[in-house]
């Protein structure tokens, strides 16, 4: 009886969320990864899209792509995410924005990982580079470095957690008007979150805050994304999900908040 009434839940959670129309959703944040997918030893990777048209009044089309790309060895891993956004409201561009992120993990940074009271906790370091670009928020470019250990718990009750702490260097461009160029140092903390049902489906979380290092409280980044998954085949997987960016200090005229519904198909190989 739970179980079904758990299903009901969440598939009514999927057709409210599907039922939103993309909004434009411009680089707000940095270093926007979900890293809690099991990876196998040696190469693995996916690749998702979605695609959202309405015709009324205002005609609108929205197209997001994504993939990930990974290798694991022993206690290391290489993994790599890139991503592509695409929108036009009644044939003018209304967002443009690619990103690509490089991160090197270092497992069992102090010790072995070893279960506890059901528990399976794993220091890591982890070190990346990420350059994107977004017409829509004016952004040239960003380009970023960045370090810092991580900590992943692995529960016997489905749920994996993981806590990173770092530090990075941000340089960013504007896209015509040279003065509003920057180069900041942030501070990088994220919390994430996946849970896997016994019945197949999947929820993950994930949440940023960058503040600058400078002291000054209004110049932070925050994100919060979520999405649920659900599986079709041994290798595709119908997602639906939403997230919010924050930036206190964009480029002159581009909006501080934005937020974003989606629906789509992910591939996995």
């Amino acid at each position: 009886m739970f179980a079904m009434r758990s299903t009901k839940k969440f598939t009514k959670l999927i057709g409210l969320t599907g039922a939103f129309v993309l909004a434009s959703l411009s680089a707000q944040a940095t270093v926007i990864v979900r890293q809690l997918d099991v990876i196998s030893e040696g190469w693995s990777g996916s690749v998702s899209a979605a695609f959202e048209e309405t015709v009324a009044t205002t005609e609108k089309r929205s197209y997001d792509a994504s993939f990930s790309v990974a290798h694991k060895n022993n206690n290391q891993e290489w993994r790599s995410f890139g991503s592509f956004a695409y929108g036009e409201v009644n044939d003018v561009e209304d967002e443009d924005e690619q990103m690509l992120h490089l991160r090197h993990v270092q497992h069992n940074i102090f010790k072995d990982g070893i279960f506890k009271n059901g528990v399976l906790a794993d220091w890591r370091w982890e070190t990346f580079i990420q350059t994107e670009v977004d017409d829509f928020a004016s952004l040239g470019y960003r380009n970023l470095l960045g370090a810092g250990p991580s900590r992943l718990l692995v529960l016997d009750n489905g749920w994996r957690v993981l806590t990173v702490l770092g530090v990075m260097r941000e340089m960013e461009d504007h896209s015509s008007d040279a003065s509003q160029n920057h180069s900041e140092t942030r501070a990088s903390v994220s919390l994430q979150g996946k849970y896997t049902s016994p019945y197949g489906w999947t929820l993950d979380a994930v949440s940023y805050w960058q503040p600058n290092t400078n002291g000054e409280a209004q110049d932070r980044r925050v994100t919060a994304e979520m999405a649920l998954s659900f599986p079709l085949s041994k290798n595709l997987t119908f997602t639906s999900g939403y997230s919010y960016r924050y930036n206190g200090v964009p480029f002159a005229g581009v909006p501080r908040e934005n937020r974003k519904a989606t629906s789509g198909l992910k591939f996995k190989f």
